[in-house]
């Protein structure tokens, strides 16, 4: 916007001086405000670009989840290229995610896959540790990659350290279990309504233990909010009761010597809990989304099997990824792989399987 310009008293055409300073002071107000319209390096939009109008706010209020759960405050809207923290008031509790929207998506409004950490690693820590590459994959495949962080869970191995989820079958001791599924369901409210995401198709990838049963009840629970899930190294089934609203699909990839959770069932080394057999998992799955019992099996790698089965109901399918002679893990992660086998790529099987799912009854 270009200031205007007021003659003082005593100025006119023949004061050159005063023309000269007057306009500098213009050329320093066009400079603070070319400041104050751009962001901060990080991506965090500067605090006069975040407020929001009295109307933006009160639509926000009226589409807020649930009386319990306090919507974030409208910004100017998701950096694209870089990652943003969602803080959300849950239950009286405050909850955070990191989402990361692509530089180039493959749709105006994109796949977006929900990845929960396992227990002890905050969503930061993990991928840092770990390099799982989900961030590499949203960038190939155009998709937005969100990190939603889980709780402290007083009684469990480690006491009290982050992050576990409400799957069920943790001690949650004399503090009250969190509502895992109240703040999901204000997640994707934030995914859908503030960032670049396809409500038909949106994924959640369990990994290990706590992690891995609540990709479970969140397929039970959220099916008609979410397209398919996927379950890496943990065959921790807790909902043997589940009534999906709708089918899901769903991906298991598991080691044959996975000593949490033993390929065939029996008690898991890191909770003493019993587990199930990864057959009868698929074979769940497979009855709740209406599959046929025929598979069709390639051989992934030399020692990697895949049988997927589908089309099922309202499209949906259902693989099992069994890496024989695996312990378990993360396969081809940059710092940490599982066993088994080194030629295989969890991020990318996955990811590719999750984003071409749809969500049942659209």
């Amino acid at each position: 916007m270009k200031p205007t310009l007021t003659p003082q008293p005593g100025m006119g055409p023949s004061s050159p001086a005063r023309l000269a300073t007057i306009w500098a002071a213009a050329l320093v107000a066009l400079m603070a405000l070319f400041a104050a319209s751009c962001g901060d390096d990080d991506g965090t939009a500067p605090t006069v670009a975040a407020a929001a109008s009295p109307t933006t706010a009160a639509a926000t209020a009226t589409t807020a989840p649930s009386p319990t759960v306090a919507a974030p405050s409208p910004t100017a809207g998701p950096v694209v290229g870089k990652e943003t923290k969602e803080t959300l008031t849950v239950g009286g509790v405050q909850r955070e995610a990191v989402v990361y929207v692509p530089a180039k998506l493959s749709a105006a409004k994109a796949p977006a896959i929900v990845f929960l950490t396992p227990p002890g690693f905050p969503a930061v820590g993990l991928r840092a540790r770990y390099g799982i590459g989900l961030d590499a994959e949203a960038d190939r495949l155009g998709f937005v990659a969100v990190w939603p962080e889980g709780s402290p869970a007083v009684g469990q191995p480690g006491g009290a350290l982050c992050c576990f989820w409400n799957h069920g079958k943790i001690d949650w001791g004399t503090q009250q279990p969190p509502d895992d599924i109240a703040f999901f369901k204000a997640l994707l409210d934030v995914m859908t309504a503030k960032y670049p995401v396809d409500a038909d198709r949106i994924s959640f990838i369990g990994y290990a233990a706590s992690s891995g049963a609540m990709s479970y009840r969140v397929a039970c629970e959220l099916g008609d909010r979410i397209a398919a899930f996927a379950d890496v190294s943990s065959g921790h089934r807790d909902n043997t009761d589940c009534a999906t609203a709708r089918p899901v699909s769903m991906l298991l990839m598991h080691g044959t010597e996975t000593p949490n959770a033993p390929y065939g069932g029996g008690i898991s080394a890191s909770s003493g809990l019993p587990v199930p057999a990864v057959t009868d998992i698929i074979d769940y799955w497979r009855k709740l989304d209406g599959c046929a019992a025929d598979a069709a099996v390639t051989m992934l790698t030399q020692v990697t099997e895949q049988k997927r089965y589908g089309p099922c109901k309202g499209n949906t399918e259902v693989a099992l990824i069994t890496v024989k002679g695996g312990t378990g893990g993360w396969w081809a992660s940059v710092t940490a792989p599982a066993t088994g086998d080194p030629n295989l790529k969890t991020t990318p099987i996955v990811a590719e399987f999750l984003i071409k799912q749809t969500r049942v009854g659209r």
